[in-house]
C-alpha cells in the first residue's frame, strides 16, 4: 500500500476494507504510521477467527478450520462448489436467487437490484478466471493468526467500524467484540442494515470517517 502510494504520489491517503477486507484495512492501521495513513474504515467486516467466532454458524466454522488445517481438501470442496459451476448461467440463477432468498430484508432489497446482480457475477467469475489459488490464500490468512492483535493497533490511528446489527454474513456480535480490542475505535452499530445494504445505504458517512 506504501509502494502504491508512493508511485501516486499521495503524501497522505486513507484505506477502506469491506467485508473480506476489513482484515486488511487493520493491517495497514496497524503497520502505517499515522502522519502517512488519514484513517481507517471496515465495513462489514471479519474479525480474527483466534479471538471470537460468537455467532458464526457451524458451516462457517467448519470452513475455516478446514481452510486452515486441510487446505488440499479446502481447494477440492472450492472447486466442487464454485470453480466448475461459476460460469454456468442456469447454476448461477439458482444460486443468486438461494443468495436472495436467505438474506435479511435490508440485504434483499439490494440484491434485486439487476445492476447489483451482475455486478456480482461478473466479480466472481473473474475471482476464479485464473483458478481459485487466490481465494484459498485468503480463506487461510483469515482462519491464522492475522501477525498482530487488534490492541497493538497505535491509539492514534483513526480506525471507523461500521457495522449492520441484521448482517447475516458476518455477526455483529464479532464486530463488537473487534470494536472493543482497537484502541479508541470509532464504532458504528445500525440497528437496520445488513451486509450489503450498509455500504449502499451510508456510503457517504464512511467515506467522511476517512477524511482527516
Amino acid at each position: 500500500m506504501t509502494e502504491l502510494a508512493t508511485h501516486l504520489e499521495l503524501d497522505r491517503f486513507g484505506v477502506l476494507g469491506v467485508s473480506g477486507g476489513g482484515p486488511y484495512a487493520l493491517a495497514c492501521a496497524f503497520k502505517i504510521p499515522r502522519d502517512q495513513l488519514s484513517g481507517c474504515a471496515v465495513v462489514s467486516g471479519s474479525g480474527p477467527y483466534h479471538l471470537t467466532q460468537e455467532g458464526m454458524g457451524r458451516g462457517e466454522r467448519n470452513m475455516l478450520s478446514i481452510a486452515r488445517n486441510m487446505p488440499w481438501v479446502f481447494r477440492f470442496l472450492l472447486w466442487l462448489q464454485l470453480g466448475r459451476n461459476v460460469g454456468r448461467d442456469a447454476w448461477w440463477e439458482s444460486s443468486y436467487a438461494g443468495l436472495v432468498a436467505g438474506a435479511p430484508k435490508p440485504d434483499e432489497r439490494v440484491l434485486s437490484d439487476p445492476r447489483v446482480k451482475e455486478n456480482i457475477k461478473a466479480k466472481t467469475v473473474e475471482a476464479f478466471r485464473q483458478g481459485s489459488k487466490g481465494l484459498i490464500h485468503d480463506f487461510r490468512l483469515f482462519s491464522e493468526h492475522w501477525g498482530f492483535e487488534l490492541s497493538e493497533i497505535p491509539a492514534e490511528t483513526r480506525v471507523s467500524l461500521f457495522h449492520g446489527e441484521l448482517d447475516r454474513n458476518v455477526p455483529v456480535s464479532i464486530a463488537k467484540t473487534v470494536s472493543e480490542q482497537i484502541p479508541h475505535c470509532e464504532a458504528h452499530f445500525f440497528p437496520d442494515e445488513g451486509h450489503m445494504s450498509l455500504y449502499m445505504n451510508r456510503f457517504e458517512e464512511i467515506i467522511n470517517s476517512l477524511r482527516g
